[in-house]
């Protein structure tokens, strides 16, 4: 679906399992501190934030978080039915949060019409915690390439990465939003194009009688 954002700005949820860190990915963003303590999100919670993209004007996001317990997946699925942009985020120390990307993808692709039209963007986490970390860059850019999606390793606790996350997530919406411009305005011209020769056809034709 085209992009039609609102003064509200861009909506970009934030989804994957409990515990991998989205509340917190968040936080960082908005200039929170880390806080070590695991508090559940057990509804949304909506922010907003200007991000920053090179060239443009600051691109106005408004950011989702969302529950990623099983009983909460239904809230997930409601939350991200009109987004422009998913960040799935996923623990790197944990193995099945990795395997569950896969889920949140058909979750995104089952629940969104044209899922293709959205910025989706993987954030791999704690990538802090090197000594228990089981996912690998490899294994997340193989995945990343399976969706055919970009990704960005991220630490909230050390705030590694976290600007980035969010600057290339705005700058894929910027880009997404041009080409969908350019795409209308090149089927404007089009159909236009067509009206022409059919009013051309029928003047041609009245001559001829």
């Amino acid at each position: 679906m085209p992009q039609n954002p609102s003064s509200n700005g861009l909506k970009v949820a934030l989804v994957g399992d409990s515990k991998v860190g989205k509340s917190t990915i968040l936080s960082r963003l908005l200039g929170d501190s880390f806080s070590p303590l695991y508090v559940q999100t057990k509804e949304r919670v909506i922010k907003s934030k200007y991000v920053e993209v090179t060239g443009e004007r600051p691109q106005k996001l408004q950011i989702w978080d969302t529950a990623g317990d099983g009983d909460y997946r239904t809230i997930a699925a409601y939350s991200i039915k009109d987004v422009q942009g998913i960040i799935v985020v996923f623990d790197v120390c944990e193995e099945d949060s990795y395997m569950h990307v896969q889920n949140w993808m058909s979750v995104i692709q089952n629940t969104i019409e044209h899922a293709d039209s959205i910025v989706i963007v993987i954030a791999a986490n704690k990538i802090d915690k090197i000594k228990t970390r089981k996912i690998q860059p490899e294994q997340i850019e193989q995945l990343a390439h399976q969706y055919s999606v970009k990704y960005v390793e991220v630490s909230a606790k050390s705030d590694d990465n976290i600007d980035k996350l969010f600057k290339l997530v705005a700058f894929e919406l910027h880009k997404k939003a041009v080409e969908q411009s350019s795409y209308k305005r090149n089927e404007d011209e089009s159909e236009d194009d067509t009206d022409s020769i059919e009013s051309k056809k029928s003047k041609f034709s009245c001559i001829l009688l």
